[in-house]
């Protein structure tokens, strides 16, 4: 069955509806570098196996993986993982076992309702639309000529976050720009040896509606505003070093604080998904797909999740409501409940028809449909066998390096699973870094490397990668973290 298209994200519809009217070898149990992104090193990484476990609760018997595989990380500090590494996304579900009770039910609220409008179990593996392309900021040809300005339509929407002003100076190249970055343009860059980032949303957007630049300031009559965020920091639209975003986060490069991209962890990310956690958690890169292993969870964006008003507390489901519809409730390791405060982008209007349309009836706020709508930080596994995955990829056809990839992907979805992060629109995505990077030695030469390829007009090319893999008898709930 073919990819449905993804229709546009909640978010960027609304802007839109305003603005616009490389191989790995495996040998003697080691998945072996065979090639490397830019500046890269080559790295040999050990991999181990343990056995899962089974939990029996009354007459409901609930078994985990019967093998968990993980590896080692490898020298390269580019290939490190995203948090830290006790962080809950990157343990394996064998550190905390299959769900029991009320939450374990979840699974059937995730696999019915968290992509529709789409079919059950449309998972679209995003290599174009909706990726987020991981660049090393020690690339940046700059950092003082660059300036930030932000989309008019979204300065009441989201104010920039996280330590940057509106006509800040940015880091800067202009391999990064808005011709390599797929649907909402979103960019991260990174420096793999201090921990910096920054996180780009609406990356240099073209021009809007009638040749207009997004990022002129008008009233609400459509008139020039020159009293405006932007034009007070000096906004020229004729200036090619005054770029326009949605929205733009940094952090500091403290060890220990929520600013350090390796560092940061249950409870201290910054608020950058919806969910109200770091953007960089769960995207797949092709350069640790490369190394032979996803060591961490995986990220699920959804269109239908269990909205406003939040429960008290929001986290878990103690508040009696929670279990009755009641009330929007997430799980650790969320740290909200999306669109709670945001007025411009309810779940009753986010992906029909966006800002002003009617209401998604089957995705209002309602009693009945908190009922069949999963939280934020909900983590999915597929119990699934060596011998089941090798069957799966013979049923698909896969050979080669793809056949490869998509193993690597079958495990990590069964010894670390995903999270519900944030929302899209139709079906259930997962993020990669996408194959915008065409530099040499890039991601889009590595993703080619491991069967992944651009397919002219095709902007979910191989977004089925994982289509037979998972069903609703053989996926089950992770038990949130402590506390969660």
């Amino acid at each position: 069955m073919p990819t449905p298209t993804p229709k546009p994200k909640g978010a960027l519809a609304i802007a839109l509806a305003m603005l616009l009217g490389l191989g790995v070898v495996i040998a003697n149990n080691q998945a072996v570098l065979t090639s490397k992104p830019p500046g890269a090193t080559t790295t040999t990484v050990a991999t181990t196996t343990t056995t899962g476990a089974t939990t029996t609760t009354g007459a409901t018997t609930t078994t985990a993986p019967g093998a968990t595989t993980t590896t080692a990380p490898g020298s390269d500090p580019w290939l490190k993982r995203f948090g830290d590494p006790t962080a809950s996304w990157n343990r394996p579900v064998s550190d905390f076992g299959p769900a029991t009770g009320y939450l374990a039910t979840l699974k059937d609220r995730f696999w019915l309702r968290a992509g529709y409008e789409a079919p059950p179990g449309s998972f679209n593996v995003q290599f174009v639309n909706y990726s987020v392309p991981m660049h090393d900021l020690r690339t940046a040809t700059s950092t003082n000529t660059v300036r930030a300005f932000q989309a008019q339509a979204y300065q009441s929407v989201a104010q920039f976050s996280n330590r940057v002003q509106i006509g800040d100076y940015i880091p800067w190249n202009d391999d990064w720009g808005h011709d390599t970055v797929g649907t909402d343009r979103l960019m991260m860059a990174v420096n793999p040896v201090t921990g910096e980032y920054w996180g780009f949303n609406g990356t240099d957007l073209p021009l809007g509606g009638f040749g207009v630049n997004q990022c002129i300031d008008r009233n609400p009559f459509g008139l020039t505003f020159f009293d405006g965020p932007n034009a007070k920091a000096g906004f020229d639209e004729n200036n090619p070093n005054h770029k326009c975003f949605y929205g733009l986060s940094r952090n500091t490069v403290t060890p220990g604080t929520n600013g350090d991209a390796y560092t940061f962890t249950d409870g201290t990310t910054t608020s950058e998904r919806g969910s109200g956690v770091n953007k960089f958690i769960g995207i797949v890169r092709a350069a640790e797909v490369q190394q032979g292993a996803i060591r961490h969870a995986l990220p699920f964006t959804v269109q239908s999740m269990v909205g406003v008003p939040t429960c008290s507390p929001g986290k878990g489901i103690s508040d009696p409501r929670a279990t009755t519809g009641g009330c929007g409730f997430y799980l650790a390791p969320a740290a909200r409940v999306e669109f709670e405060t945001d007025q411009n982008n309810l779940t009753t209007r986010r992906c029909s028809a966006g800002l002003g349309g009617p209401a998604d009836a089957w995705n209002a706020p309602t009693p009945a449909n908190r009922l069949n709508q999963p939280p934020h930080g909900l983590r999915i596994a597929v119990n699934i066998t060596d011998a089941q995955i090798n069957n799966w990829l013979d049923s698909r056809g896969f050979t080669g390096a793809k056949r490869n990839t998509a193993r690597i992907f079958a495990v990590a979805m069964r010894d670390y699973g995903g999270i519900v992060l944030e929302t899209g629109c139709y079906g259930i995505g997962m993020e990669t870094d996408g194959l915008f990077d065409t530099r040499p030695g890039g991601s889009r030469d590595i993703w080619a490397s491991l069967g992944i390829t651009a397919i002219p007009g095709d902007r979910n090319p191989h977004g089925d990668l994982l289509q037979g893999l998972m069903n609703q008898s053989n996926i089950y709930v992770v038990n949130p973290p402590p506390g969660g």
